[in-house]
């Protein structure tokens, strides 16, 4: 039963994943790139990066890639590191308001909230920015910041210190390379390695200290 589930997971996963990149491939790349030069004006660019990066599963990697075939890399990723702060900002007061009702608030009672506490508040606006950087979901820790009543104006530079050079990278790097299949394709999978090799990490780390610790009673 277990695994017949994973299957279907796994299955899921691999179909989102095709469709994103038949949305790219057919939309932005044969419609918009091909067919006119120009994806998209830079208005229309902040407005799919401000919803993208807060609530719906719309590939804003990709909206990248297609703005940078026309525009300049470093101006594409200071206006999508200003469309990630007003995308925080509705986080902000969305999850703030989701958690002023006393059921959901029971949350912060659970033993993972408070675990996560101690190694959250070393250092907030440099996890912030890291995790806003990292090319996989952050909303776990930001929705955990928001809860912990962390000061709005860093929340949102933390935003935009993490995601401005993320898409700068990808757009300098990815520019000669927008209608290059398989380079679509490892922007699309690259999350998904990444989450698998953290997660590797961590389990070989345990495994390691797991074995010493015998050794070492």
């Amino acid at each position: 039963m277990i695994k017949s589930k994973k299957i279907v997971e796994t299955t899921l996963k691999v179909l989102s994943a095709g469709i994103l990149f038949g949305i790219y491939w057919y939309w932005i790349n044969q419609k918009l790139i091909t067919g006119t030069g120009q994806a998209f004006g830079l208005f229309g660019f902040f407005l799919l990066m401000s919803t993208s990066t807060a609530y719906f599963p719309l590939p804003a990697n990709l909206f990248v890639l297609g703005a940078v075939a026309s525009f300049d890399p470093l101006l594409v990723s200071f206006v999508a590191g200003l469309a990630t702060m007003v995308a925080y900002f509705s986080e902000y007061v969305f999850f703030t308001f989701l958690f002023g009702f006393k059921k959901i608030a029971t949350i912060k009672d659970s033993w993972l909230y408070k675990k996560v506490a101690p190694v959250f508040d070393k250092q907030r606006f440099l996890l912030l920015s890291f995790v806003s950087f990292l090319p996989i979901p952050s909303e776990p820790i930001r929705i955990y910041a928001i809860t912990r009543k962390y000061p709005k104006s860093l929340f949102l530079t933390a935003g935009f210190l993490g995601r401005m050079p993320r898409y700068f990278l990808l757009g300098y790097f990815g520019r000669a390379h927008v209608n290059d299949v398989w380079f679509i394709i490892s922007v699309l999978l690259f999350p998904v390695l990444f989450l698998l090799f953290i997660r590797g990490s961590v389990s070989i780390f345990n495994l390691i200290k797991l074995r010493f610790e015998t050794k070492n009673p």
